[in-house]
């Protein structure tokens, strides 16, 4: 469709319009060349941007943190590509990821291009990484433009300790509902199973552990846990941790 509007457009242009009027055959014989440059020019540019495909077989070469791994063998699999979701799927097996936070392109020696893919897994809070690889600069680039479509700001983003201490100075809006992961002493059992944790790699921040439990009768004072959670609220002196996950 969009070739059928570039040509109207050229043919009815007013300057190119007289020239056909003009030379007749001549004319029209001159602006093939021009026609064939605007379609190889949709070809290449404005088709990557604007390609609606959702289905692609790509091959699967690496997956880490992945709990399903099938999905690497070398073979070409079915990348499917919603709206808001991507669905890997092969003859063994299908997954579905919703939290894509992250994806990158880069070139191979061979030529060929790699896809990393960079999911937040909600359950284990760790980054999965999936790296396909994609024969052909255009097609990887069509494949990313729409990874890059799909992908949206998710408040499960992992973030590291000393990150997160450095993004408090500067705002602790910037660290709430991030992910974390942290060890410590338990300090105090509250009576409505809230945790308080000393923890040396929060420095001078008092971690309270706020449980969906209403009793942690199975936690002693004194005993090392290690906790998982999203980040709640951060105060002048305390990091509060939502979520009622322990390892």
């Amino acid at each position: 469709m969009g070739f059928i509007i570039a040509i109207i457009v050229i043919l009815f242009f007013p300057g190119l319009f007289f020239l056909i009027v003009s030379f007749g055959i001549s004319g029209i014989l001159v602006l093939i060349p021009v026609i064939c440059l605007l379609m190889l020019y949709y070809h290449y540019f404005a088709g990557t941007i604007q390609d609606t495909r959702k289905l692609y077989y790509v091959y699967c070469v690496a997956v880490n943190n992945w709990k399903i791994s099938k999905l690497v063998s070398n073979k070409k699999i079915k990348l499917h590509l919603g709206n808001e979701k991507i669905m890997f799927e092969n003859s063994e097996c299908s997954y579905v990821m919703d939290k894509l936070t992250y994806v990158n392109k880069k070139e191979t020696s061979n030529g060929n291009r790699l896809l990393q893919l960079y999911f937040q897994d909600k359950e284990s809070y760790k980054v999965v990484k999936v790296t396909l690889e994609v024969y052909g600069n255009s097609l990887s680039t069509k494949i990313y433009n729409r990874l890059k479509t799909i992908q949206k700001d998710t408040s499960y983003e992992k973030i590291e300790i000393l990150e997160l201490i450095n993004q408090c100075k500067k705002s602790s809006f910037l660290c709430v509902d991030k992910c974390i992961e942290t060890s410590g002493i338990i300090k105090d059992v509250n009576v409505n199973g809230d945790v308080s944790l000393i923890a040396n790699e929060f420095e001078n921040f008092q971690v309270v552990f706020l449980s969906k439990q209403k009793e942690n009768t199975n936690l002693l004072v004194g005993e090392e846990l290690t906790i998982k959670g999203i980040i709640d609220q951060i105060g002048k002196n305390s990091v509060l941790i939502r979520e009622n996950i322990f390892i």
